[in-house]
């Protein structure tokens, strides 16, 4: 889970360009993939939606304030969740090492 925390970074980045640009209402140019190793140009002139990948096939269109909501959204929870699991993990490394010192007392 926490090798998704990057890809919520980098994607929030690229929100934050995507709204300055439709901010100044100027247009750009990005590359896209049209299928695996294929990629083509495109000009954007004002961008206004984007489309997240939900996971399961699933690609749904957003407004950009409601996209990074909940790119935000997730990213927390994720990080959440990151934490729980290390908490989680530290109690059963000192677990198990009170295990090994008990068994090596038998």
């Amino acid at each position: 889970m926490a090798e998704k925390l990057p890809d919520f970074k980098n994607s929030l980045a690229i929100h934050d360009v995507l709204i300055d640009k439709k901010e100044k209402e100027e247009p750009f140019e990005t590359t896209y993939l049209v299928s695996e190793e294929v990629y083509t140009k495109a000009t954007v002139p004002k961008p206004e939606k984007v489309s997240i990948w939900l996971g399961a096939n699933v690609m749904v269109e957003y407004e950009l304030d409601k996209a990074k909501e909940l790119l935000e959204k997730n990213r927390g929870n994720v990080q959440k969740a990151v934490d729980e699991l290390t908490s989680e993990l530290a109690f059963v490394k000192d677990q198990i090492t009170t295990t090994e010192v008990n068994i090596a007392h038998v």
